[in-house]
């Protein structure tokens, strides 16, 4: 008796501390592995208090639905554990809709069965002789397979946890351990019952180790705190390139990063590190700092990477191996390049056509103020027109310092928003035939500042254009991969010494472009990864290429 009710009151304790338990996890679902404990303490409450209840009742296996009660703690609990050892480990988006599901099938129908009356299938029952109390469970044909199942998803769980205790650094690894040690123990006790070592199953008082261990984890050890991430999975997650190279500079070993920029279903490991970059320098021993970056063709282009090399070596000096640490800079080396591009654009600005207009209205302000020269509305008009030229001129330059720091890219509706830049056009200017020739209504992928860069050039078709009859042709195409953009116009041409500038990315003191129009429109197409085009000949024909969007899928990047 006096045994009987020492086991009544380590159950109760675990309940208790189950409780306890579950009510600080409810309170921090947002932690590492807070609802999987909930799962897993919910079920060892109901496996618990089923022994309760059959301490309560004898020799009753069904009494106050006592086995199919214990049935539904047993499978919560090893769902519980299985969800705690992806939650735990890193793998939480396994832990879905579909696969919730599927766990819950096999709870249904133990339970379903035992509470049937084909119940002999799962189990039958008979009053104790050996065992201090209750009834000795006589397996069915279903129990083994059962046993199996609920033994499987432990196992699996454990496993994930071992494989993280293994590869975590160590002062994870305590944390790790006392969630193995906290379900091991149980575990250790359910199969010494179900293979008869012992004649009593110790498994729902040995909980009560289960809910101390985990406990004093989660208070003293900060267990939902850490972050047991293994060092291959540090690696692994970086976005920079990791390359271990033996001491000839053959690849050792790659992390996921590499494998997704260089495999293209060849196999990384085992060829030289020359075969990807232009240095033979990374792969030599005897040079433990590279210089300046090294360049590598992917997927046809010429991207540049930062190098941090580090060569291992034991007690003897010898060659362990050399670790490579590559950073993409591509689009930083392109964006300094175009702030300072940017610079001397602004620069000879401010030296030249700047000065050149404000002489232009201090002149005439000044023949204004001596009423000599041009008549005063004439002169009105030049000061006016030059003012609206220098803010025109402004409000570019701020579009191209927008544009030179955005990497946002959007997706753009041809024809409609051509169609509204014509109507513009067309009340700006009268005189002008706007003719206009487009294909599908299409998307193109491209930068916010798009539509500025279209209507300057529209816009300067129009504006200088001195043939006697102007006209602007405006037409699209559109293929499976581009959209193309043409403006053609009638007008005297750009003149070679503005393409040349653009052409050449850089401007000089003889040889410059006269605003920024042409360096809005070159900055679009580049930074939008499409190209350019222009035909000088009895007029100006411009073609803009960029990549089509099938279809629009994001209604938030839609202009």
């Amino acid at each position: 008796m006096a045994m009987l009710v020492g086991f009544a009151a380590l159950n109760i304790i675990t309940i208790i501390l189950s409780f306890v338990f579950l009510y600080y996890c409810l309170n921090r679902l947002n932690r590492r592995g807070a609802t999987s404990l909930v799962v897993m303490f919910v079920g060892v409450a109901i496996w618990v208090a089923s022994d309760l209840i059959q301490l309560a009742t004898g020799p009753e296996p069904q009494a106050w639905g006592g086995m199919a009660f214990r049935l539904i703690g047993v499978e919560v609990t090893v769902i519980g554990i299985l969800l705690l050892g992806l939650e735990y480990t890193g793998r939480k988006k396994y832990i879905t809709r579909t696969l919730l599901a599927l766990l819950a099938i096999q709870p249904l129908i133990v339970v379903g069965v035992s509470l049937s009356p084909w119940q002999y299938l799962l189990f039958e029952s008979e009053p104790a002789t050996e065992a201090l109390w209750g009834w000795e469970l006589i397996p069915g044909r279903l129990w083994i397979g059962h046993v199996l199942y609920s033994y499987g998803l432990v196992y699996f769980g454990l496993g994930m946890l071992a494989h993280m205790m293994w590869r975590a650094e160590y002062g994870y690894r305590i944390q790790v351990f006392a969630i193995l040690f906290a379900i091991v123990v149980p575990f250790l006790a359910n199969i010494s019952f179900n293979v008869g070592l012992v004649d009593v199953d110790l498994t729902p008082v040995s909980f009560l180790t289960t809910a101390v261990v985990l406990m004093f984890a989660t208070f003293r050890m900060r267990l939902m705190d850490a972050i047991p991430v293994a060092r291959r999975t540090v690696l692994d997650e970086m976005d920079d390139l990791v390359f271990v190279l033996d001491e000839r500079g053959v690849i050792a070993q790659a992390n996921n990063s590499v494998r997704d920029t260089f495999s293209q279903n060849n196999a990384v490991v085992g060829t030289h590190i020359s075969a990807y970059f232009d240095n033979e320098a990374l792969g030599d021993v005897s040079v433990e700092q590279i210089d300046g970056n090294v360049s590598s063709i992917i997927d046809g282009e010429q991207r540049q990477y930062a190098v941090n090399k580090s060569v291992l070596r034991d007690y003897r000096d010898n060659v362990l191996a050399q670790v490579l640490v590559c950073r993409d800079v591509t689009e930083r080396l392109r964006r300094e390049e175009q702030l300072e591009l940017l610079k001397d654009v602004q620069s000879r600005f401010l030296r030249h056509n700047l000065r050149n207009e404000l002489n232009t209205i201090l002149s005439h302000a000044d023949l204004m103020r001596n009423e000599s020269g041009p008549s005063r509305e004439e002169s009105y008009e030049i000061i006016e027109a030059t003012t609206d030229r220098l803010v025109d001129w402004g409000e570019k330059a701020r579009t191209i310092e927008e544009l030179v720091e955005t990497t946002d890219q959007v997706q753009y509706r041809t024809s409609e928003k051509l169609s509204a830049i014509i109507a513009e056009m067309r009340e700006a200017h009268p005189d002008v035939t706007f003719q206009t020739d487009f294909a599908e209504d299409a998307w193109i992928i491209t930068v916010p500042q798009v539509g500025e860069a279209l209507e300057n050039l529209i816009d300067n078709a129009a504006r200088y254009n001195t043939n006697n009859e102007p006209c602007v042709c405006i037409s699209t195409s559109v293929t499976e991969e581009a959209v193309t953009i043409t403006i053609e116009d009638n007008g005297p041409g750009i003149s070679e010494e503005e393409l040349s500038v653009i052409k050449r990315r850089t401007e000089t003191q003889l040889e410059h472009s006269s605003g920024f129009g042409l360096w809005l429109v070159h900055w679009v197409v580049e930074k939008s990864g499409g190209e350019a085009e222009f035909d000088v000949d009895d007029g100006t024909k411009v073609k803009l290429r960029f990549d089509h969007l099938a279809t629009s899928d994001n209604d938030n990047l839609r202009i």
